[in-house]
């Protein structure tokens, strides 16, 4: 990972985790197998493990005054959203759509590649280093 986050800087590593875990989702539509599912579940779980970390770092050094604060928030941001995630999947389980876990992982990812940009714009903006 450190290797890869020298060569890719901190964006390039977020959307290369992050389309892994994109395929992952796929694989995970489209397998058939206990054994699909596991390789899948892996992509997924390698691709979106590694997000927070770069998430971290980014927030860190961007607002170096106020890192303490700046990581508290992204963590309950963090902690919000898989709350979310979770109740979402469980509501669309107890409703018998299991078809929909592939479907909330994409959104979920595809949500985060979207919103990035927008943070970081917000954040060049808000420079609280000086």
């Amino acid at each position: 990972l450190g290797t890869i986050m020298k060569a890719l800087k901190d964006l390039g590593t977020f959307y290369l985790y992050l389309s892994i875990a994109l395929i992952g989702v796929a694989v995970l539509a489209f397998t058939g197998s206990a054994a699909g599912a596991y390789v899948a579940m892996a992509l997924i779980g390698f691709g979106a493990g590694a997000t927070f970390p770069v998430v971290l770092g980014y927030v860190g050094g961007t607002f170096r005054n106020l890192s303490g604060t700046a990581i508290s928030i992204a963590v309950f941001i963090a902690l919000l959203g898989q709350f979310t995630l979770k109740r979402i999947t469980g509501s669309a389980f107890n409703a018998g759509s299991f078809n929909a876990l592939p479907i909330v992982l994409a959104g979920a990812i595809v949500v985060m590649m979207c919103l990035i940009p927008v943070a970081i714009s917000i954040s060049k903006k808000t420079d609280t280093n000086k």
